[in-house]
């Protein structure tokens, strides 16, 4: 997806300075990668009923073996796009927030990819006919990857006395991560809402079966 930096929300001067273009009178030298431009991305999402369709031939057995569900979602998407900057305003629009080194594009750099599996695995107990205890675990990025969120874009520094660049320190090194491995248990009841019998009602000398909620006028 590419595109020129659309951002109807710059209304603040200052606080979205970040959103304009390097050179407002020149917008089609921000044109490239959209900000959600992802190139690559997969999810799987499944659920397994692990003893559906079979049949225990005790109750002991039933509740040992039966009632229990894994479930799990799992992404994986290359990196976002980004934008390499100079710092000190090189252009001096009164706008250090837009700046680029020479020859620099907008959202030239890719990010770090992002991939993360999340795992649910339930058991349903039975306490009696209407009502069953469900205990729940589940994982959130489980294999405790460390999905980088946030990198240092400075790729220049500028002195404006000599109007020279020079590298920064510590360009593309991340400075955030998203979460890491989130455990947690659960437990609830649950009650099995069973539909009321049906109603009886004479149609022209016979008996008539319907559901509550037919009109019986």
């Amino acid at each position: 997806m590419i595109d020129d930096k659309p951002d109807q929300t710059q209304v603040v001067v200052g606080v979205d300075d970040s959103k304009q273009v390097q050179y407002t009178t020149l917008p089609a030298l921000d044109r490239g990668h959209g900000n959600a431009d992802i190139n690559h991305r997969f999810v799987f999402a499944g659920v397994w009923d692990i003893a559906a369709g079979y049949h225990f031939g005790s109750a002991w057995a039933r509740q040992v073996l039966g009632g229990w569900q894994l479930s799990t979602i799992a992404q994986v998407q290359s990196g976002r796009w980004f934008t390499a900057g100079a710092s000190s305003d090189p252009n001096n629009d009164g706008n250090s927030s837009t700046d680029r080194p020479p020859g620099v594009g907008r959202n030239s750099f890719e990010g770090p990819n992002f991939m993360t599996a999340d795992l649910r695995v339930s058991k349903d107990i039975g306490l009696w006919e209407r009502a069953k205890l469900r205990l729940v675990f589940e994982g959130f990025n489980i294999t405790n990857r460390a999905n980088y969120s946030s990198l240092l874009t400075t790729q220049y520094l500028f002195n404006a006395t000599t109007r020279a660049f020079t590298t920064a320190a510590g360009f593309l090194t991340p400075t955030t991560t998203f979460d890491p491995r989130i455990l947690q248990l659960a437990a609830s009841e649950i009650h099995v809402l069973t539909a009321p019998p049906p109603c009886a009602a004479w149609n022209n000398g016979k008996v008539d079966y319907v559901s509550p909620s037919k009109d019986l006028s």
